[in-house]
């Protein structure tokens, strides 16, 4: 399989990096957008778009160990070895593999200077390795911010309905009162095979 030439020309030339390398952070849980991030103000806020625009599960370093697998076989005039398609096993590695590859070109979109980083000191380099970490604390918190999030919104969610809001109103900063022992959040979460309002 023809390895991307963008990528390549990306990794062996750092100049080719675009000018504008800020990246869009997330917006807060008030709604209001947080400006631009600029590659000065650490990794772990370019870091948290990861599990949205790049992948959803796959670390980091897994993600750059497959470009630089792909550069190797450039510099050394390799081809992708051809996978049998009767071999289930290979093909999903090979689609693995595959989408790794996809993966790390966007990571590079999303995240400043990494190509000019990797060119510099390799792909396994301490400072390239901080780098890694860092994006993937930075995926991870942005998990847990969402999380939050939706907490805060399935509460004002629930007090605005007008049938059957719940009694007292649910607050956003905590999850007492939620669960079965409330009749609102309960109805939601009670098997569609019982009747909630039925007391036995």
């Amino acid at each position: 399989m023809p390895i991307s030439s963008t990528a390549t020309a990306a990794h062996r030339e750092p100049s080719a990096l675009p000018s504008d390398t800020s990246v869009r952070r997330d917006t807060d849980t008030t709604g209001k957008k947080r400006g631009r991030v600029t590659a000065d103000e650490g990794m772990q806020a370019a870091g948290r778009g990861i599990r949205k625009l790049v992948s959803l599960f796959t670390p980091v370093s897994a993600i750059v160990y497959e470009f630089d697998r792909r550069n190797k076989m450039v510099e050394d005039g390799l081809d992708e070895p051809a996978t049998d398609p009767t071999d289930k096993k290979a093909m999903l590695e090979k689609k693995d593999r595959d989408r790794n590859f996809k993966s790390f070109n966007e990571l590079a979109k999303l995240v400043p200077g990494l190509l000019e980083l990797i060119s510099e000191e390799g792909p396994t380099g301490p400072k390239a390795r901080t780098v890694y970490r860092e994006l993937q604390e930075g995926a991870n918190s942005a998990r847990s911010c969402d999380t939050h999030r939706i907490k805060c919104l399935v509460a004002d969610w629930l007090n605005s309905q007008e049938s059957n809001p719940p009694t007292p109103p649910l607050t956003r900063t905590k999850c007492d009162d939620r669960g079965i022992q409330n009749d609102t959040t309960g109805r939601l979460l009670c098997s569609i095979s019982l009747d909630w309002d039925d007391e036995q």
